[in-house]
């Protein structure tokens, strides 16, 4: 398995954080007193938002080559 490393300016981490925090809303839980806790630390929403996108990105392009490999044949019956 491959890993990649991404590095984000110490001085840039948290505006990072809180803008993925505010566009895509970190979900909750609930604890073992009942109470909702959020699931993940800012910084792991970060890792997971880009984890997320890059498996979307990657089902995308999936899905384009296997719509570029069907082929229709003209059907030359269908009208006469």
């Amino acid at each position: 398995m491959a890993t990649v490393t991404f590095t984000i300016n110490d001085s840039k981490l948290s505006d990072l954080a809180d803008a993925m925090e505010n566009l895509y809303p970190i979900p909750s839980i609930l604890d073992e007193e009942g109470k909702m806790v959020p699931k993940f630390t800012k910084i792991q929403w970060v890792k997971e938002c880009v984890r997320k996108y890059l498996i979307a990105k990657h089902a995308r392009y999936k899905t384009i080559k296997a719509q570029e490999e069907v082929i229709f044949k003209e059907d030359d019956n269908l009208i006469s």
